[in-house]
């Protein structure tokens, strides 16, 4: 086949029919996979006056574990580099 013509290394390397566009779904498998390693590992407190926030929270986070107590809610999350600074003020380490 065509591909083989090529000698191209490393896993993450689609070929892509510009004719039929086969191939486009497995780019854009990988570059999701790609996308989702760069999300960063936060816990952060929301305090139980601004509970509202953990509807927006849910939006932005990925794998949201709570844990409520009477001060607030603690909450283990997947953030995006772009959103860190967006919830900084909740966050208690990262």
């Amino acid at each position: 086949p065509f591909q083989k013509r090529f000698h191209a290394k490393g896993e993450n390397r689609v070929f892509i029919s510009a004719q039929t566009g086969e191939g486009l779904d497995q780019l854009k498998a990988i570059m999701k996979r790609a996308i989702e390693q760069l999300a960063v590992k936060v816990d952060l407190f929301i305090p139980s006056q601004e509970k509202g926030r953990i509807f927006e929270l849910t939006h932005d986070a990925k794998n949201l574990v709570q844990e409520e107590n009477s001060a607030g809610i603690n909450c283990q999350v997947y953030l995006m580099p772009n959103l860190i600074f967006k919830w900084r003020k909740y966050i208690q380490h990262y």
